[in-house]
């Protein structure tokens, strides 16, 4: 909620070093600048300060051609959210691609926020509540953070970061199943360093379609041994955002994302037997949903010169990422 954020700002940018941990004259050997001992005030610090530089070096980055990224106080904004975010989940931490995530969560509020000062409506206070430009800070970070609670797994390298993850964060409210992952954040999931991550096999899953589409498309990939993750972890991780030059055009492949988990979420409910529309894409990708398809189109315009007879590994992963 709005005051729960609220109070995670306060714990983490703005009562941090001023909290009830002062340092101690007779711990000196810990608690001084040269110290990162770890629980010390100052080792706090310098923790703190390497994360903001980690994602402030991320944050410059950010969607150059977007005027509203290019605002100090917008980008001050996003660091101090995703600073709270990662502290909040210490096993994932924060990883270089949450911010333009989170980024795009916090533009369309505030660009929502703003283009509806003018409009008039006899639900307006309602709407002043929901669209209040005071509180799209909080709201953002509320979206972000339950987006995360499945996409998380798209940023994990091992299975028992996943675990750990979900043990993190089994105090917070559940979700709505939101993400690409939607109903797979089992807390009863074994720590099995062996398995294979999620986004491993999210990538395996979609060129598993690939071979159903075109085989021969496929065929060629696995000659050239390019595993599927070296081109599809970035695309489905990142929802495209990088994939287009103009960044509305990812968008609207986020609009029809989330309304096709929706629609499947409210399929869920029905009672009925019939299997919509909806469900057969879901069912005939696994997880994957739409996103399954939008990788595969974006390998259309480049497959002429993967078959191509002088194509090899290094130029094919080359175009390809």
């Amino acid at each position: 909620t709005r005051e729960d954020y609220q109070n995670l700002k306060k714990k983490h940018i703005e009562n941090l070093f001023q909290s009830d941990k002062n340092i101690n004259s007779e711990g000196l050997e810990t608690d001084n600048p040269l110290s990162h001992t770890e629980g010390s005030v100052w080792g706090e610090f310098f923790t703190h300060k390497e994360l903001e530089e980690q994602i402030e070096k991320d944050l410059i980055r950010l969607f150059p051609d977007v005027s509203f990224f290019r605002n100090d106080e917008v980008l001050f904004t996003l660091r101090n959210m995703l600073v709270i975010y990662s502290l909040e989940h210490s096993t994932s931490g924060y990883q270089q691609g949450m911010h333009e995530i989170l980024a795009i969560f916090f533009y369309i509020l505030s660009q929502n926020c703003e283009d509806r000062k003018d409009e008039s409506d006899e639900n307006m206070h309602i709407i002043d509540f929901l669209m209040d430009l005071r509180y799209v800070e909080a709201d953002s970070y509320t979206l972000f953070d339950r987006f995360m609670q499945n996409w998380y797994k798209l940023f994990t390298v091992r299975r028992n970061e996943q675990v750990q993850y979900q043990i993190d964060s089994s105090k917070q409210k559940p979700s709505t199943n939101i993400g690409l992952l939607s109903g797979s954040n089992d807390q009863s999931q074994e720590n099995d360093e062996t398995s294979v991550p999620d986004v491993v096999q999210v990538c395996r899953d979609v060129f598993h379609i690939l071979q159903d589409i075109d085989s021969e498309l496929h065929k060629q990939i696995q000659m050239l041994k390019i595993e599927p993750q070296i081109f599809l972890m970035r695309w489905i991780r990142m929802l495209f955002l990088r994939e287009f030059e103009n960044i509305n055009a990812a968008l609207r492949i986020w609009d029809a994302h989330f309304a096709e988990i929706s629609l499947d979420h409210l399929g869920d409910e029905d009672e009925t037997n019939n299997e919509s529309d909806n469900q057969i894409l879901q069912r005939s990708c696994g997880e994957i949903g739409l996103a399954g398809y939008v990788c595969i189109s974006l390998l259309k315009p480049v497959r002429s010169e993967i078959l191509s007879g002088n194509a090899d590994y290094s130029s094919v992963a080359l175009t390809m990422s």
